[in-house]
């Protein structure tokens, strides 16, 4: 076997290693900048490798060996090797994927190889996984996270807390873990918006009784505007919810 067939092979088993499946959605779960952006190529090539090689169709080697000469230097000196059980590039972007997917028994996986719980995605806003668990009304993952040392007041880079976007997306069950859990009821985020605004603004009366029924402050105001939670049911049109707050 010559130079360039040792060098495809190895290629493929380094790839096959690592789980195909695990590189693409990496470039999958992030946005055209970064990860993808520099990393495309990889997956193209890596897929055309495994595709003749599984196939069986006759290589020329004087065209496919550079693919595998440039897989190999991508794995070994860029970071998408996994070193001490922990996958350096990026398994926190396949980790947040798991949670938008509700996919629990990779979410576990990744963090068992030591995926940080608390990473913020700088292309989403920095946001958390429970930022993404309580926007999906995933209780059972918000669990797992909360049991595993995630920060449940953790802040978006809109100040947003897990709290903040359970109560926007009216998730009950959620909001009232998140609370029972001691996730601060009137945590303000950018223009001192509370969770209870949040609920305000997209009309979930449910939602708005159940803050105020664990201390949420009903008068805050914004600070642009000088809006309270219920000028913002009055303006987003929920006038149900008005009506219920201004018994306050």
């Amino acid at each position: 076997m010559d130079l360039t067939s040792i060098l495809f092979w190895i290629a493929v088993v380094i790839v096959a290693w690592l789980g195909l499946r695990n590189v693409i959605t990496i470039f999958i779960g992030s946005s055209q900048t970064g990860p993808l952006k520099h990393g495309q190529h990889l997956c193209h090539a890596t897929s055309l490798l495994l595709y003749w090689g599984a196939c069986g169709f006759a290589i020329y080697y004087r065209i496919w060996w550079p693919l595998a000469v440039g897989i190999i230097l991508e794995l070994l000196f860029r970071k998408s090797i996994i070193r001490s059980g922990e996958i350096i590039y990026k398994c926190e972007i396949e980790m947040l994927f798991a949670v938008r997917t509700d996919n629990i028994n990779e979410l576990i996986n990744l963090i068992e190889q030591g995926a940080d719980i608390n990473w913020k995605d700088s292309k989403m806003e920095g946001v958390t996984a429970l930022h993404e668990a309580a926007r999906k009304g995933n209780i059972e993952i918000a669990r797992y996270l909360l049991q595993n040392g995630a920060d449940i007041n953790s802040k978006n880079y809109n100040g947003l807390t897990p709290l903040h976007i359970a109560a926007y997306c009216g998730e009950n069950i959620i909001v009232n873990t998140l609370i029972a859990e001691g996730a601060k009821v009137n945590a303000k985020a950018k223009d001192n918006i509370t969770p209870l605004h949040a609920a305000a603004s997209m009309g979930h009366q449910d939602t708005v009784e159940l803050l105020i029924n664990n201390g949420a402050e009903v008068h805050t105001r914004s600070s642009k505007d000088a809006l309270t939670p219920q000028d913002f049911a009055t303006r987003d049109g929920h006038q149900g919810v008005a009506g219920f707050l201004s018994r306050y």
